[in-house]
């Protein structure tokens, strides 16, 4: 039961046509949360798992797409009837980043440390 692209369009809000993003960057994304995930040891098949992949997908999304628009002076874009202020696109990163955060801290095992007795 891992995250689906449409999982993540809603996500990210981009639900109308014409899209941001395409099916394949999509996926791509997907692809790389689903190894990412599991080479810390979260299982992405969980209902909490799901939300962790879609959550990463979008971070990866986001992320990359910021990443090639950081610089440029424009603070929003219109294409269609899809509207973007990347102020606010930043914003909603760090609150996923935050929510994903707190979701992989109850997922992972808890550290037990030992002492020496001296």
């Amino acid at each position: 039961m891992t995250a689906t692209i449409s999982d993540v369009r809603v996500q990210i809000g981009d639900t109308s046509q014409p899209y941001l993003f395409d099916d394949p960057a999509i996926q791509e994304a997907l692809d790389e949360a689903t190894a990412y995930l599991l080479e810390e040891g979260i299982s992405v098949e969980s209902t909490l798992g799901k939300r962790t992949h879609k959550l990463q997908a979008s971070i990866f999304l986001v992320s990359s797409f910021l990443g090639r628009i950081r610089n440029r002076a424009i603070k929003s874009i219109r294409e269609g009837d899809v509207s973007i202020d990347y102020i606010d696109l930043q914003n909603q990163l760090e609150t996923w980043k935050e929510e994903l955060r707190d979701i992989v801290t109850m997922m992972q095992d808890p550290l037990e440390a030992v002492y020496d007795n001296f």
